[in-house]
């Protein structure tokens, strides 16, 4: 029998869509995952010693913590670029009136440049 050619998951519209209405939730869990792993700074005002201690001793969960950082902010912005301001994602109903044509340069119009 024939292999037949199955259309790959990911190259569907459905998961696309469903990928970029959960970027939101992705972005906030990745940003309290990374909370949680870079855990409580030295405050403002501690020694030299505290700081030092604090970077170098914990460079690798500093790192991991900047990762979920940086994979949280790419999930918010590309859920902020899908989602566009409401007014341009509103859903057009069945039977609506189009909204009319602007209205076209008249003759002195000094920013047409159809003259």
């Amino acid at each position: 029998m024939g292999e037949g050619i199955y259309p790959s998951v990911s190259t569907t519209p459905a998961f696309w869509e469903r990928l970029w209405r959960s970027a939101g939730i992705q972005s906030f869990a990745c940003f309290i995952v990374a909370y949680a792993i870079y855990g409580a700074q030295p405050a403002v005002g501690a020694s030299a010693d505290v700081l030092t201690a604090f970077y170098s001793g914990d460079r690798t969960r500093i790192l991991i913590a900047a990762i979920f950082f940086g994979l949280a902010v790419l999930n918010l912005l590309w859920f902020a670029a899908r989602s566009g301001p409401p007014w341009k994602t509103r859903v057009k109903t069945a039977g609506a009136r189009p909204r009319p044509l602007p209205a076209q340069c008249w003759e002195g119009c000094s920013s047409c440049s159809s003259r």
